[in-house]
């Protein structure tokens, strides 16, 4: 009866593997290589369930089976080994972990070896248990899928590291499930278990120093795309810009062509002449504050907004700043063109209103904006 619910336990795991590796493959696609090789690792796992089912041994190489199995069945759907041994790991031991608090939950009612001799309790033990994997094989199957859409490379230390948790957490729960069962003695598979645990703890500050210097990369990138994304706003700014000098330049000649004509023929009218163009020419450049970067800033967002919006300005900052000049101007970049943008959105020109405070007190800058906006956009 033990060999027969094994090889029900074998055939179903290998039905779970299928579920979870399970794609659509074309005809060329499918290997009959691996079906060979995996057909005949099952023939030798069932083999050595009827031979040697009664060893202790038989847990660990039954283990090792299974996991082989699995590798095989990814190869078979089109699956590197990289790619699936994470998966296959945390498969296993997440159904084992299962399995162990399933019999630690059993156990509080009833004591496994009586449930073993009774065949509706056994059978029904069983189902429980499947169902478990089951589930558990569902879950990770949509998290599988999920991952298969995010394309990126995973460094070789990275991919060890993520195959040690999984795998230290098969070695946990095998010990349990184990000492559950009292197949090996407490005292060998207490130091295995506890071995695995400090492996774990090792590798999960390992992971936590990770992610902290992925997200510093991840804050980076960010900035460095903001920078960017100013910079190219400047760029187009100082085109314009270059046009708008182009046409002054071109102005300008015209103006000193006629200068000339009336400096030979009527003087006075020239006089005059040359003090109207000095009175129509307006310095456009605002000193709004000391700090170099604020100031141009400031000029190159709101020079071509003072006659469409009612502007408040007031930046009180000293010259030099302990901020970095690119993060100010991304920052400061951002809240003007946000604030601009809203603003302009708004048809009537006596509701356009942008208040504006810059202070730096105590090594930080304060920054207050506000402005008006239509309500009624989402």
């Amino acid at each position: 009866m033990l060999v027969s619910l094994r090889i029900v336990s074998i055939l179903f795991d290998l039905f779970l593997g299928i579920i979870f590796f399970y794609r659509p493959l074309s005809q060329k696609e499918k290997s009959r290589r691996i079906c060979i090789f995996t057909s005949l690792l099952l023939f030798f796992h069932a083999l050595l369930t009827i031979l040697f089912s009664g060893a202790n041994l038989f847990l660990v190489g039954n283990l090792i089976l299974s996991i082989a199995e699995y590798y095989f069945l990814g190869l078979y759907f089109g699956y590197a080994v990289q790619e699936s041994s994470f998966w296959i790991f945390c498969q296993m031991s997440l159904t084992l972990l299962a399995g162990t608090i399933l019999n630690q939950a059993v156990q509080l009612f009833s004591p496994l070896s009586i449930i073993s001799e009774n065949l509706i309790a056994m059978l029904f033990y069983l189902a429980v248990a499947f169902l478990l994997s089951l589930l558990v094989t569902l879950v990770l199957r949509q998290l599988f899928r999920a991952h298969q859409k995010l394309v990126y490379t995973v460094s070789k230390g990275t991919w060890l590291y993520q195959f040690i948790v999984p795998f230290l957490s098969i070695c946990f729960a095998f010990t349990v499930s184990a000492i559950q069962g009292q197949v090996f003695e407490k005292d060998y598979l207490s130091f295995v278990s506890v071995l695995a645990l400090i492996v774990l703890t090792f590798s999960s500050l390992y992971f936590t120093l990770y992610l902290s210097q992925q997200q510093q990369r991840y804050y980076q990138s960010i900035l460095e795309t903001e920078q960017l994304t100013f910079q190219l706003r400047e760029m187009k700014q100082s085109k314009k810009d270059y046009r708008r000098i182009q046409r002054i330049q071109h102005d300008l000649k015209n103006q000193h062509v006629i200068l000339l004509a009336l400096l030979k023929e009527n003087p006075e009218q020239a006089k005059s002449y040359l003090q109207s163009m000095t009175n129509s020419i307006e310095n456009q450049t605002v000193c709004y504050s000391k700090n170099t970067t604020i100031n141009f800033l400031l000029n190159q967002k709101l020079q071509d907004k003072i006659e469409d919006i009612q502007l408040e300005i007031d930046c009180f900052v000293p010259q030099r700043l302990e901020i970095n000049p690119d993060i100010l101007a991304v920052l400061l970049g951002n809240l003007l063109d946000n604030s601009l943008e809203a603003c302009m959105r708004l048809s009537n020109k006596e509701d356009r209103v942008l208040i504006l405070g810059i202070r730096y007190f105590q090594k930080k800058l304060f920054i207050a904006i506000e402005n008006s906006f239509d309500e009624n956009e989402d």
